[in-house]
């Protein structure tokens, strides 16, 4: 599983794990781990899967850190 620590508000975030998931070739599929600061990355990154297809895994706190668990999935084109 790859972790991504991404700490600033909504666009970075967002623009990090989309840049992991453009990353992967058509078909693949990558377990990610998103270690950040921001309180309603969790919100976000769920909205984020539901709009894109990608798999919303759940979340937890740990200290001032929130884990985010998704399952990025690069759909093969037909």
């Amino acid at each position: 599983m790859k972790v991504i620590k991404a700490d600033g508000v909504c666009p970075m975030v967002v623009m990090d794990v989309f840049k992991e998931w453009n990353s992967l070739s058509e078909g693949q599929q990558e377990e990610i781990l998103i270690s950040t600061d921001w309180e309603a990355a969790a919100l976000e990154l769920e909205k984020w899967c539901k709009e894109t297809g990608n798999e919303y895994e759940g979340y937890n706190k740990e200290g001032d850190r929130f884990n985010v668990k998704i399952r990025l999935v690069k759909k093969q084109l037909i």
